[in-house]
């Protein structure tokens, strides 16, 4: 996550799912923003939803969240993750803003500090600026601060007995289907959820990955989300 990308139609999407599973599983929130300093490609400029000729066809999705972004991004012009605690009503959630570099020594430390405060926390979303790196991804290995790797992934869920959220951006040589069937394949080889949710448009997916005991309250906020969001995002199940 990038301050630049705040306010993008990608977070009015995101922050919806979270205000629905914070609500409908009343359950303590830690956000891992996986913050990396913003940069000149233009990226996160997508704020059409909150013109004022697409109004109609997204504030219904979730008028409070709308109104919220449209005061912060258009009225107040900023462009912070700080302003994310505005558009999650829950009190039970955290935001971890440190900022994640390059280098393995920095980013050890960046996820050991992540360790010692994830620990009254019952569902964590990562949010790197790519996703999670595929095996053969070779860019994840030269701008590894973009990626969130599998074993790091994955310890939350197995030590540290977390329900999981990640995102993950489409690449430009996979459709969605295959964004998805790859994701999918490497959560069930690094984990063994009893049911995945994924949330996704054509560039983008969300993946929650609930832990056993909360796989039924997950599945009922997964079904709400899609009766309240399901023509702007599909929503599927996988077991």
């Amino acid at each position: 996550m990038k301050n630049q990308y705040f306010g993008d139609v990608k977070d009015y999407v995101k922050y919806g799912i979270l205000r629905v599973l914070t609500d409908q599983m009343k359950c303590r929130l830690m956000v891992n923003w996986m913050l990396t300093d913003d940069d000149s490609s233009g990226e996160g400029r997508h704020r059409y939803y909150l013109c004022n000729k697409n109004r109609g066809k997204w504030r219904f999705l979730d008028q409070e969240l709308y109104d919220r972004l449209y005061q912060v991004v258009k009225v107040e012009n900023q462009r912070n993750v700080t302003c994310g605690k505005y558009c999650i009503n829950s009190a039970e959630v955290s935001f971890f803003d440190k900022v994640l570099s390059s280098g393995e020594f920095q980013r050890k430390i960046f996820f050991n500090e992540f360790d010692n405060a994830v620990g009254g926390f019952d569902l964590i979303f990562f949010d790197p600026d790519i996703g999670m790196a595929y095996p053969d991804e070779k860019k994840a290995l030269k701008q590894p601060s973009k990626y969130l790797f599998w074993p790091e992934l994955s310890r939350y869920y197995s030590e540290f007995s977390k329900s999981l959220l990640f995102y993950q951006h489409r690449r430009q040589s996979d459709s969605p289907r295959t964004l998805i069937d790859k994701t999918l394949i490497e959560v069930h080889k690094n984990m063994q959820p009893e049911n995945i949710w994924v949330f996704y448009r054509a560039d983008v997916a969300f993946f929650l990955i609930p832990q056993c005991h909360v796989s039924k309250i997950a599945s009922d906020a997964a079904r709400e989300f899609k009766n309240k969001w399901g023509r702007k995002v599909a929503v599927e199940e996988h077991v």
